[in-house]
């Protein structure tokens, strides 16, 4: 999960849209680790899973609206990243988290993903 989370904190600080293949290949590899380990994932691992799939789902979700030619992908993209979301929180939640807890968790993942500031 660390490298797909050091991917995207290089994609954050892109000036301008990842293209459609390389957004699409991004979210393949993250269904990929999902579908692959969530069952082994640590709580620290399924907090940093819910922050890309949140920022994924979001940023599919805004492309939607702005492109035709790729709208029902990003769609699926958004939708299938709102599955792994619900998925992610019932396991938390399951594991003794709170809802704020695990928006407290989010905070410090994305926190830990800005640049220091000097």
């Amino acid at each position: 999960m660390q490298e797909l989370l050091t991917q995207l904190q290089e994609y954050l600080r892109m000036e301008s849209d990842l293209p459609f293949p390389e957004f699409q290949e991004y979210f393949r590899k993250l269904i990929e680790e999902l579908r692959t380990n969530f069952e082994a994932m640590s709580s620290e691992e399924r907090i940093q899973a819910r922050y890309i799939c949140k920022i994924v789902g979001t940023n599919a979700q805004i492309r939607a609206g702005k492109s035709r030619l790729h709208m029902k992908q990003f769609r699926k993209i958004n939708e299938k990243c709102q599955f792994w979301l619900e998925a992610i929180d019932f396991r938390l939640e399951k594991e003794g988290l709170s809802e704020q807890e695990i928006e407290d968790k989010m905070e410090q993942v994305a926190a830990g993903l800005e640049p220091a500031k000097s």
